[in-house]
């Protein structure tokens, strides 16, 4: 029984340094000054006139942010 415990612990611990990392790669990429301003513009106001470019980096740091806090729920 103690053994069980101590490999559900395990893996729980494990699990939630996953997590960690995805939001420190996450809050990393937020760094990047062309990144944050593509995210800043968005957050001023609905209707900000993004390029492509400023478009896909919104997009992919959006969808990085929703499957990490997808895998947190499901763990």
């Amino acid at each position: 029984m103690l053994q069980i415990q101590q490999n559900t612990m395990a893996l729980q611990q494990q699990s939630s340094r996953a997590s960690t990392s995805s939001l420190q790669q996450i809050s990393a990429t937020m760094m990047n000054q062309d990144v944050a301003a593509a995210i800043s513009s968005a957050y001023k106001e609905a209707d900000a006139e993004l390029t492509i470019s400023q478009t896909v980096q919104l997009e992919h740091n959006m969808l990085s942010y929703l499957l990490m806090l997808q895998q947190g729920f499901l763990d």
